[in-house]
C-alpha cells in the first residue's frame, strides 16, 4: 500500500521521516541506489555496517551523516578527507536538505528525493533499483530545472535541412530541425545534456512536450513556410499527452508543417506505430524516424509502418567518400529501397561537400550539417534568407 506523502513538517515517527531517500550510481556497472533515510543519525561512509556504506576509497570511513531535527533533513561533514558538498557547495556547517539537492561525498554523487513510497515501514535495507547506464549528473540544483520548466525559459535555435539535386547542390532551406537551450544559469545548453538532467527527475515528457511548444511559437519567425522537425522523448511515445500536445499546436498554429521525429530503436510495435501515423496524419503532421543506422535498422518497420522520412544516422555517411566500396554500396542500396517505399531519404551531419556530392550521387534527398548551417535563432534564418 502506497503511504500518503506527508507535508513538510510531518514526522510519522520521531526517528523516522516518511518517504525521503536518496538516490545515487554506485559501483563498477553504475547501477542506481535508491536508499530510504530512517534511523537516525543517518551515518554515511566507507565504513560496513553504516545506514549508507559507500565502496569508493575517495569516502572517509565515517564521512557525514543526516540528522532529524525539528521535522526538518539536515546534512552533517564528519570531518572527512575529500569533502562533503550540498549542490557543489562545501558543506562547512550543517545545512539542511531539500527535494532535489544534489550531494557529493568525495566524488560520489547523490541526490534527496521524496515521495510516497511503498516499502515496509520496519525496512532499513538499501535496495537497487535495475541496471542502466548513468544518464548524466544529476542537477546541480533541481529548483533551476523547476523553475525552467515552470517558467518556460527555453531559447529555440533551427538548423537548415535542405534539399539536394543530383549534383551534390543544395537548394534554400526547406526545412529546420527545432533545437532547445535552457536559458537558467546552472543548466546545460545541449538539448540531449538538458534531456539527461530530465531523466533523473523522472521529468523527460515535461521537457519534450515544452520543447515542442516553444519550437511552434518560435517557428513563425522562420522564411517562407518551411516543415520544422520537433523530437519527441521515448518516454512519450505511449503517452496520450503526446497527442494532446500536438493537437494543442495545430489548435494555435494551424498553418505550421509540423514533421514529429522518433529514434528509430524505439520503432518497435508496428501496430501501435501504424496507429500513431493514422492519428498524426490526421491532425497533418508528418513522422521521420530519426538516426536511422544508430541502432538496428528496423527494415521491417520501414514496410509496415512507413514514415514520410528517414534521417540516415551520421555514423553512416560521416566520411563516406573515403569509406570502403562496400559501405557506399550499402548506403546506396538503403537509399534506394527507402526511396521505393516512398520515403524521404534525409542525410545527417553532412560537413564537406564531397560529402553532400556523394550523397546526392546516391540518392538522398535532401541534407543536415554544418556544411549548411549551425543552430540559431530563427531570426538570424530570417535575415540571412533575407539578405540572399
Amino acid at each position: 500500500m502506497v503511504r500518503e506523502q506527508p507535508g513538510d513538517g510531518d514526522v510519522a515517527h520521531p526517528n523516522r521521516a516518511r518517504g525521503w531517500f536518496i538516490e545515487g550510481f554506485v559501483g563498477e556497472g553504475g547501477r542506481l541506489v535508491r536508499v530510504p533515510l530512517r534511523g537516525f543519525p543517518f551515518v554515511i561512509g566507507r565504513e560496513p555496517g553504516l545506514a549508507l556504506t559507500i565502496p569508493d576509497r575517495s569516502v572517509s570511513t565515517r564521512h557525514a551523516e543526516i540528522t532529524l531535527r525539528d521535522g526538518r533533513l539536515w546534512l552533517r561533514d564528519l570531518g572527512s578527507t575529500n569533502g562533503t558538498w550540498h549542490n557543489r557547495r562545501p558543506v562547512r556547517r550543517p545545512v539542511a536538505l531539500s527535494d532535489g539537492d544534489v550531494l557529493h561525498f568525495a566524488r560520489t554523487e547523490f541526490r534527496v528525493a521524496r515521495e510516497a513510497v511503498a516499502t515496509s515501514a520496519e525496512s532499513t535495507a538499501a535496495f537497487l533499483i535495475h541496471t542502466l547506464d548513468l544518464p548524466g549528473r544529476f542537477p546541480p540544483d533541481a529548483t533551476a530545472f523547476r523553475a525552467m520548466l515552470e517558467g518556460r525559459r527555453l531559447a529555440v535555435y533551427f538548423q537548415p535541412i535542405v534539399p539536394l539535386d543530383p549534383s551534390g547542390a543544395a537548394g534554400a532551406p526547406t526545412a529546420y530541425e527545432a533545437l532547445a537551450r535552457a536559458e537558467v544559469a546552472g543548466l546545460p545548453t545541449r538539448p540531449d545534456q538538458l534531456l539527461a538532467m530530465a531523466a533523473s527527475l523522472s521529468a523527460e515528457a515535461a521537457l519534450s512536450r515544452l520543447m515542442r511548444e516553444r519550437a511552434a511559437e518560435e517557428a513563425r519567425k522562420l522564411p517562407g513556410r518551411p516543415r520544422v522537425f520537433v523530437n519527441t522523448h521515448p518516454a512519450e511515445t505511449r503517452d496520450a499527452e503526446l497527442i494532446d500536445s500536438l493537437e494543442s499546436i495545430r489548435l494555435r498554429f494551424p498553418e505550421l508543417r509540423v514533421v514529429l521525429e522518433i529514434h528509430e530503436t524505439y520503432v518497435t510495435d508496428v501496430a501501435h506505430m501504424k496507429a500513431l501515423s493514422r492519428t498524426l496524419a490526421d491532425l497533418g503532421v508528418e513522422l521521420a524516424y530519426d538516426d536511422f543506422g544508430a541502432g538496428q535498422g528496423r527494415l521491417v518497420e520501414l514496410v509496415e509502418a512507413p514514415p514520410a522520412w528517414l534521417k540516415f544516422d551520421r555514423g553512416l555517411v560521416a566520411g563516406l567518400p573515403e569509406a570502403p566500396p562496400a559501405k557506399v554500396r550499402m548506403v546506396g542500396t538503403l537509399v534506394e529501397m527507402v526511396r521505393g517505399f516512398g520515403i524521404a531519404p534525409l542525410a545527417e551531419g553532412i560537413e564537406t561537400p564531397e560529402e553532400a556530392r556523394l550523397c546526392a550521387e546516391l540518392g538522398f534527398t535532401h541534407a543536415q550539417g554544418f556544411l549548411f548551417g549551425h543552430p540559431a535563432p530563427a531570426e538570424r534564418h530570417h535575415a540571412e534568407a533575407s539578405g540572399r
